[in-house]
């Protein structure tokens, strides 16, 4: 059910609702990471990202692979 509520909710850009119940309890249907990307900051040194989200309610997680 809320498959459907989520369609509505992409096309009216609100936020998303759980559709898996493990999410409450921190278990996630992570998906691969992305490429890494170095990301610019004013009071550190530069840093390489990866991301990976999960599947079912769009948390994101990340991964710093090396600083600069």
């Amino acid at each position: 059910m809320n498959e459907q509520e989520n369609t509505f909710r992409i096309l009216s850009e609100e936020p998303l609702l759980v559709t898996s119940f493990w999410c409450r309890f921190g278990l996630h249907n992570w998906t691969k990471y992305r490429e890494p990307e170095r990301t610019r900051q004013y009071t550190g040194p530069d840093l390489l990202l990866q991301i990976r989200c999960c599947g079912s309610c769009n948390i994101q997680n990340r991964t710093v692979v090396h600083k600069f």
